[in-house]
């Protein structure tokens, strides 16, 4: 074997060794139901690694899909409260996360769709503090 035949092996062993498929993301369904009933559903995926509280934090931008009743706001039709007992359910590969319970929520609509909508950081947040982490710090928010 040539100097640069070895040189060039061992380039190529060197560049290849630490190359390993990344591990597959995981897959977070998201359901809100008001008093029992299914309103919005998605999916998204996360790293392996996610705690609960940086799925939920992941859900910030990601579009839900109307699957029952939704009243867009007559003031602000781009938004809607939902109010009664609204749950947000999150299940990674299909084992519960996380199902605050909350009083109240407010969703956006996504620009450009009829049955699309996003929950605003404001809301994830004041969903944290208050049901889905005992002892909140905002300091540690991902």
């Amino acid at each position: 074997m040539t100097r640069r035949m070895s040189v060039l092996l061992t380039t190529a062993v060197v560049l290849t060794a630490g190359c390993t498929d990344p591990p597959p993301p995981v897959t977070v369904t998201a359901t809100v139901e008001r008093d029992g009933k299914a309103v919005l559903s998605g999916t998204y995926g996360v790293g392996p690694g996610f705690d609960p509280v940086a799925m939920w934090y992941a859900l910030e931008g990601k579009r839900l899909r109307a699957v029952g009743p939704l009243t867009p706001d007559p003031a602000d039709p781009t938004a809607a409260v939902l109010t009664g007992e609204v749950r947000v359910g999150l299940t990674r590969d299909g084992k519960p996360v996380a199902a605050p319970l909350l009083d109240r929520l407010r969703v956006v609509r996504v620009p450009g769709t009829e049955d699309q909508w996003e929950i605003p950081r404001d809301e994830l947040e004041r969903a944290t503090k208050t049901t889905l982490r005992p002892g909140f710090d905002p300091k540690k928010v991902p």
